[in-house]
């Protein structure tokens, strides 16, 4: 028997401002696996903290969320307002 996974499992993280990272990771919570995008900010002691602002759903929800998010950068990249450097 395998032992279960150690949460949170960090999947992404990037630069989103000054004193601000966005998070993406696996999360459990009462039983449940989750997924969580969230922006973390540096607290006063220089640590990242998570901040309001994000969203964590059920991980059932994930391959609706990776259609939507696909079909957003299309519609992006055919506007015009998103090209392949990603700075916009």
């Amino acid at each position: 028997m395998s032992n279960p996974p150690a949460f949170p499992i960090s999947i992404a993280e990037w630069h989103k401002s000054a004193g601000h990272v966005v998070r993406v990771s696996l999360d459990e919570f009462k039983g449940q696996t989750y997924v969580n995008a969230r922006v973390w900010y540096t607290d006063a002691n220089g640590e990242f903290r998570p901040s309001k602002n994000g969203v964590g759903l059920a991980v059932r929800h994930l391959p609706d969320l990776i259609r939507a998010f696909q079909d957003a950068a299309g519609r992006a990249y055919a506007l015009g307002v998103l090209n392949d450097g990603g700075d916009q």
